[in-house]
């Protein structure tokens, strides 16, 4: 609406909206809610259970993660540390989950492990405290990045 800030409204309310005058559609977008369970009548397996578990503990450590590697404070080896520690989780579980579906997932721990590694050198004999340059910023900042994954892998290698 002239002079507001975009509203996200459903179909419905658009139309309405849309009468009033001076409106402008910005996009149509689906939201879906989706709820987890097995597709096939009757209980999940104890492996698919074990599966969604796993999955949903993958979930909360990388919005942790996420949280940690965005949050507005200095890189310090102690943050490094934490990161790494929910990272080598984060890896082992996407690895469990999909290396039989993905090869990115089968590839995932070599990349992590070198990407690791790169970073350690790179703190090695920095106090705790310290706050680090922006060389180990990016490589930190790279587990946040999909398409860095391949480019990463050649520049740690």
């Amino acid at each position: 609406m002239a002079g507001s800030l975009p509203l996200a409204v459903t179909p419905a309310e658009a139309g309405v909206l849309e009468t009033g005058g001076s409106t402008r559609r910005l996009w149509d977008r689906l939201l879906v809610i989706a709820h987890g369970g097995s597709t096939a009548r009757g209980a999940e397996s104890p492996e698919e259970h074990a599966a969604v578990q796993r999955f949903r503990r993958s979930n909360v450590l990388h919005a942790e993660l996420l949280g940690m590697i965005l949050e507005i404070a200095p890189l310090t080896p102690a943050r490094i540390g934490e990161i790494l520690c929910r990272m080598d989780q984060v890896v082992e579980l996407f690895a469990d989950l999909f290396s039989a579906q993905a090869e990115d997932a089968r590839r995932a721990g070599e990349v992590y492990l070198r990407m690791k590694s790169a970073i350690h050198d790179s703190i090695a004999g920095a106090p705790p405290d310290q706050p680090l340059g922006p060389d180990v910023t990016r490589l930190v900042n790279m587990f946040e990045d999909p398409r860095s994954w391949t480019r990463c892998a050649r520049c740690t290698a």
